[in-house]
């Protein structure tokens, strides 16, 4: 299933200062005191939502640039996952060694919310799929979550005692009933997501962490902090991608490295390099499809670049 990824082949980045032509600044919006860690976009209507290391979670009105809801939490926030109405918001509570990940579900047309606890330490990324929750962190687990009745109860825990990681899980995607996962290792590994089981272990699909993994269209990705970005085109160290498409309809890649702001890449076009908006660090990448491309910096600031 991925010797696409094992056949891979670096190219060298040609780097290009400029934005890409067809794309315009539209916003930059002072979001939060510290990092901006995650985001998610819920188009129907048209609400942002964004995550910080200052603990806060707030959602903005993508028109006028204002929050229209914003709660504090126990410590910095680490994932966020919007779904038809429901919100997952992954954090983390306690101080070192005794740091606990914890997941908050909103139900945001009930107006009722749930504490999910059951991580240690940081929860890497939320995933739904197949009408469950998964989520992946720093205790090298993967655990996956059922709905039941109003509440998530815990229904499985993909570890090292069923073929999983020994290292801390960076990363999550379900590609065609398969859930694939991504280590600090730069190990890679395939799950059966009816049985549980690890069906397949790339042990050094990278030389450090994968970063973020990606299906868009044909293409599956994996981004890894070693630089390199398997199933496409080359990068210094990756730190998120988002695959979207343009106003005229093509597939859009865009890759947040850690040294050259964030690329956009045409996938229709053989991976052709448009250009790289010229951005701080940016470890939160969303899209309003057809119409903006949406970075969340270390500075706290929210940037929406929109297509013309």
């Amino acid at each position: 299933m991925y010797d696409c990824l094992r056949a891979a082949t670096k190219r060298t980045q040609q780097y290009n200062a400029n934005p890409p032509p067809n794309m315009t600044l539209l916003k930059t919006i002072p979001a939060h005191n510290q990092a901006i860690t995650c985001m998610a976009y819920d188009q129907a209507t048209n609400q942002l939502f964004t995550g910080s290391k200052d603990g806060k979670v707030k959602q903005w009105d993508c028109n006028t640039g204002q929050t229209t809801h914003e709660e504090t939490l126990g410590g910095p926030v680490d994932a966020l996952l919007y779904i038809q109405g429901f919100l997952f918001v992954a954090y983390v509570k306690g101080t070192v060694p005794n740091v606990d990940g914890i997941i908050n579900f909103y139900n945001t047309a009930a107006g009722k919310t749930q504490m999910i606890p059951g991580h240690r330490g940081h929860i890497n990324q939320l995933l739904a799929a197949n009408n469950f929750l998964f989520s992946c962190g720093q205790d090298y687990s993967i655990r996956v979550w059922g709905l039941e009745g109003e509440a998530f109860v815990l229904k499985h825990i993909l570890d090292k005692d069923a073929g999983g990681h020994t290292h801390a899980v960076q990363c999550i995607e379900m590609i065609n009933g398969f859930l694939i996962s991504g280590d600090s290792t730069g190990c890679l590994k395939i799950w059966d997501s009816s049985s549980g089981q690890c069906t397949q272990t790339l042990q050094t699909a990278h030389k450090s962490i994968i970063s973020s993994i990606l299906q868009y269209g044909a293409n599956i990705l994996t981004g890894s902090a070693d630089g390199s970005l398997k199933g496409g085109a080359a990068a210094n160290a990756i730190l998120v991608m988002d695959g979207t498409p343009d106003n005229r309809g093509e597939s859009m890649l865009a890759i947040s490295t850690l040294y050259d702001g964030v690329t956009l890449y045409n996938v229709d076009q053989n991976m052709t390099l448009l250009g790289t908006l010229p951005l701080e660090v940016c470890r939160a990448l969303t899209s309003i499809p057809g119409a903006a491309l949406i970075a969340g910096d270390d500075r706290g600031q929210v940037h929406i670049y929109s297509w013309t």
